[in-house]
């Protein structure tokens, strides 16, 4: 397990501190609370909280500790949520963006894409970060690159939207070519090369279909997805030449 992030987390308690409003809003939901209590909360802050914690980005081991929290037991029981919220995600991400170079190995170039199925904006924003602090070389997540001023590279690829907005290879017209290449035959050359054994599947009666040890595709019109994916192929690897 790799582990992140231990700034959010010290930024958190550095600026921890029971405003008139929150206090207000306990009161009202705690009627039953002695003033004491409010009293406490008021004067609480997490100078007193020490936080023990393995460097960040070092792996360690199952029932291995990754953070530490010391102090008063009713201030480290406020803050235990959300530093495990802190913690937790960008830790998960991290680690499976690891596992992931560690299977693709050094030399193959990584590109995150989750933003539109992260956890809200700022969720798939803060996952393209951890991503490439898991070891991706860019996102596609435009406003990371402008939040990093350029430091973090983006990317992509060419849009899903576009190429289905064409149903057969008789609609490409004279978009078939880029840079004078053919891209259908480019197509056809990749996928005789990297032996690509293409899965239709049906639709009857609401069941579907599949067959084993080949490529799967969950969209109809099925007939249109050859020439979706040859194109995209064709385009992507013609891009890398």
């Amino acid at each position: 397990m790799c582990i992140r992030d231990r700034y959010e987390a010290l930024l958190y308690l550095s600026r921890f501190k029971f405003t008139s409003e929150h206090l207000k809003y306990i009161q009202a939901v705690m009627p039953y609370a002695e003033p004491e209590f409010f009293a406490y909360l008021e004067a609480m802050d997490m100078g007193s909280v020490k936080i023990h914690a393995v460097r960040e980005g070092k792996f360690i081991f199952p029932k291995e500790p990754a953070l530490t929290l010391e102090g008063p037991l009713g201030a480290v029981q406020i803050i235990e949520s959300t530093i495990i919220n802190l913690t937790s995600y960008p830790t998960l991400v991290c680690t499976n963006a690891v596992r992931m170079r560690v299977a693709a190995g050094r030399k193959t170039k990584m590109i995150e894409f989750g933003l539109r199925r992260g956890q809200g904006p700022v969720g798939a924003t803060m996952g393209a970060k951890y991503a490439i602090m898991g070891t991706f070389e860019g996102t596609a997540n435009t406003l990371l690159g402008f939040l990093s001023k350029g430091e973090i590279p983006i990317t992509g690829t060419m849009a899903h939207s576009y190429v289905i907005s064409f149903t057969n290879e008789s609609d490409l017209g004279e978009l078939r070519k880029l840079k004078g290449i053919d891209l259908v035959d480019r197509a056809n050359h990749y996928r005789n090369e990297l032996n690509v054994s293409f899965c239709l599947m049906t639709m009857n009666s609401g069941r579907t279909r599949t067959i084993p040890n080949c490529w799967r595709f969950s969209i109809t019109p099925v007939a249109m997805w050859k020439d979706i994916l040859l194109w995209s192929i064709a385009t992507t690897l013609l891009n890398q030449e």
